[in-house]
């Protein structure tokens, strides 16, 4: 069960998470933990002879989500600010040129901000029609590109993925 919940808090960091990947990253840990003090609690000086049942489990997951969004809600304004200088580094960085990558973002102002973090900031930018994107495949099979651009620039969205 807290197995399951480890691999639900990966999924989620990868996405929603992934501006507090960190925090998110010792939930399961904390959960481990509130499994032993919860067991310990239920069986006192016996517990060391008792299995861990799936209450226990079930609670400190519970306990660490009740946690969990406590924890989001007093980020919530930290990442809120953190997106709007994201989307304005974004922005600044296509005052100079035409379209940009995921990459040349991370390498200019927003050094500081994971790859994936930059990715889902670009891609809801596209999505509340402010960017359009465009996928590149590379030479040789490689890797594909997604450039970014600003739907002013009225370009060809061969892969149908404009704002």
């Amino acid at each position: 069960m807290l197995v399951e919940y480890y691999n639900e808090i990966v999924e989620r960091r990868k996405n929603k998470l992934a501006d507090v990947g960190p925090y998110a990253a010792r939930w399961a840990e904390q959960a481990w933990r509130l499994v032993v003090v919860l067991h310990a609690g239920t069986h006192g000086k016996e517990a060391h002879k008792a299995l861990v049942n799936s209450d226990s489990a079930e609670h400190a997951k519970l306990l660490m989500d009740f946690f969990s969004e406590q924890q989001l809600d007093l980020l919530r304004r930290s990442r809120a600010h953190a997106k709007t200088e994201a989307e304005q580094a974004i922005f600044d960085a296509l005052a100079t040129r035409t379209e940009i990558t995921v990459r040349e973002v991370q390498l200019g102002a927003l050094r500081t901000m994971n790859a994936d973090r930059i990715r889902q900031v670009l891609e809801q930018l596209v999505a509340a029609g402010k960017l359009c994107s465009r996928v590149q495949k590379t030479k040789g099979g490689g890797r594909e590109m997604i450039f970014y651009f600003r739907p002013c620039d009225n370009r060809d969205n061969r892969d149908g993925r404009s704002g």
